[in-house]
C-alpha cells in the first residue's frame, strides 16, 4: 500500500514554519498576478490577527515584482500594537483618512439620493445634512429609510429627520446603528460613558452645563473631540454642514464658555441609549434642575427641553405644566405642528380630571384649528365637552365650548 506522508512543515521550528508559509503565499500571489495585475481588498483590518498583519508587512518589504495591489480599510485604531505599527510604517503603505464629505459634496449627494419631490426642498436637505453630519453612508441609509416608510411630503420628511433623542419614534436605520454602536464601543470606558451622558444634554451644550451635571470631564471631552465624536461649536463649524448657528450658543462660545456638539445627530441618538435606569432618571433630573436654576443659561426659556427632562426624571406633573407653557409659546411662533407635538406630550403627562388635562385638550384643539384638521378637532372638542361636564365647569365655559363646536360643524357643512 501507499506509505503515509510526512508533514515536513509541522516538523519545523516556529520561525522556519512561518517563513515557509509566507514563501508559499508569495508564490501563490505571484502566480495569480502573471495573468493580469491582482487587486486584493481587505476590510476591517483592525480586527486582523498578528500573523496576517505580519505577512502583509513582510510581503510589502519583499523584493517581489508581482503586480499586486492591496486595498485595505480599517477603523481608527486608538492603541497601535506591534504588527500594526510595522505595517503602517512601511513606505509602500499610503494612508488616506476618510472623513465626512465637504459641505458642497454632501449637499450634492443628498439632492442626488433623495426622491425628486424631496430633493428640491431646502428644509429637507438641511435636515438630512444635520442628521447625517455629511457622512455618505448615513445619507444613503437615512434616505432609504424615508423611502421604505413611504414619506413623500417634504414637511413630513423634515419632521422625521429632525427627530432625535427626544423623539417618539426610532429613525436610525439598523445598519447605521450597528456601525455607530461598534464605533462607540471602541472607546475606553470613561470617554465612552461621558459621550453617552452628553447625548442627553442636547445637540449642543456648554461647559457650564457639563460641569453642573457631570462634573469636571474636560480631558474626556478633549479626547472625544480629537477622535471625531464631538466638535467645538462656533458659527463656522455650525454652518459648514448645514446646521444653523444658534445665536445663544454662539454667544456662549464668544463669551468664553466653550460649546460642543455631536458630529451628527445619529451618533448622539445611538450614544444616548448607553445610559440606563436608574442612572438615566437621575441624569435627567440634574439636567432639568440646571436648566431651571441657571439664570445665565441660554436654554432657561426652552420650556420644551425642561419638560422633556422632567418627564424622563419621573416628575410627570411638572413636565405637563412645562409642555403646556412650551406649546402656548409655539402656537404664536413656531406654528401648529410644533404646538400639536407639545400638546400631545402634555396630554401624555395628564389624566382626565387632573389639572393639566383640560388645558392640554384646549391647546391641542387650537393647534388642530390652525392646521385645518377638522375631523380630529371635532373629536377633541367632544372630549373637552365631556371633561367640562364631569368637572362641573361653569355654564359660561361650557357654552363657549358648545359655540366653538357648532361653528366647527357649520364649517364642515353639517349645519
Amino acid at each position: 500500500g501507499l506509505r503515509r506522508g510526512q508533514n515536513r512543515v509541522a516538523a519545523l521550528d516556529p520561525a522556519n514554519r512561518t517563513a515557509v508559509i509566507y514563501r508559499s503565499l508569495r508564490q501563490v500571489l505571484s502566480s495569480m498576478s502573471l495573468v493580469q495585475p491582482l487587486v486584493i481588498a481587505l476590510e476591517d483590518l483592525q480586527h486582523s490577527d498578528a500573523s496576517s498583519l505580519n505577512f502583509l508587512a513582510d510581503y510589502l518589504e519583499s523584493d517581489s515584482e508581482a503586480g499586486v495591489f492591496f486595498f485595505l480599510t480599517a477603523a481608527p485604531v486608538t492603541e497601535q500594537w506591534g504588527p500594526w505599527k510595522v505595517l503602517m510604517s512601511s513606505d509602500k503603505v499610503h494612508c488616506e483618512h476618510l472623513e465626512e464629505l465637504a459641505p458642497a459634496a454632501a449637499r450634492g449627494l443628498a439632492r442626488a439620493t433623495l426622491p425628486k419631490a424631496l430633493a428640491s426642498d431646502d428644509t429637507v436637505v438641511g435636515a438630512l445634512l444635520r442628521r447625517s453630519g455629511g457622512n455618505p453612508l448615513y445619507i444613503r441609509e437615512l434616505v432609504e429609510l424615508l423611502v421604505q416608510r413611504g414619506v413623500e411630503e417634504p414637511r413630513d420628511a423634515a419632521r422625521h429627520l429632525e427627530t432625535s433623542v427626544e423623539g417618539d419614534e426610532n429613525w436610525v436605520p439598523s445598519t447605521v446603528a450597528g456601525l455607530v454602536h461598534a464605533r462607540i464601543d471602541r472607546l475606553p470606558f470613561l470617554p465612552r460613558h461621558t459621550l453617552q451622558q452628553c447625548a442627553h444634554l442636547g445637540a449642543a451644550f456648554t461647559r457650564s452645563l457639563v460641569e453642573s451635571v457631570l462634573g469636571a470631564v474636560d480631558s474626556q471631552l478633549h479626547l472625544l473631540v480629537e477622535s471625531g465624536y464631538l466638535v467645538r461649536f462656533d458659527h463656522g463649524e455650525a454652518s459648514s454642514i448645514g446646521m444653523p448657528a444658534r445665536g445663544d450658543m454662539t454667544q456662549a462660545a464668544l463669551s468664553g464658555d466653550p460649546v460642543w456638539r455631536f458630529a451628527n445627530s445619529v451618533l448622539r441618538e445611538v450614544a444616548s441609549a448607553g445610559v440606563v435606569e436608574p442612572e438615566l432618571g437621575d441624569l435627567h433630573g440634574r439636567i432639568a434642575n440646571h436648566l431651571m436654576d441657571a439664570t445665565d443659561n441660554p436654554l432657561k426659556n426652552d420650556a420644551g427641553a425642561i419638560a422633556y427632562h422632567l418627564q424622563a426624571a419621573g416628575d410627570i406633573d411638572a413636565a405637563g405644566e412645562m409642555y403646556l407653557m412650551a406649546g402656548e409659546r409655539a402656537l404664536g411662533s413656531a406654528g401648529g405642528y410644533e404646538c400639536l407635538r407639545l400638546a400631545d406630550r402634555a396630554l401624555a403627562c395628564a389624566r382626565p380630571g387632573t389639572g393639566n388635562y383640560r388645558p392640554a385638550l384646549e391647546l391641542k384643539e387650537s393647534a388642530l384649528a390652525l392646521l385645518g384638521r377638522q375631523q380630529e378637532r371635532r373629536v377633541i372638542l367632544e372630549q373637552l365637552s365631556q371633561e367640562l361636564q364631569e368637572q362641573g365647569a361653569s355654564e359660561r365655559r361650557r357654552l363657549q365650548n358648545r359655540v366653538r363646536f357648532m361653528r366647527l360643524l357649520y364649517e364642515m357643512g353639517e349645519l
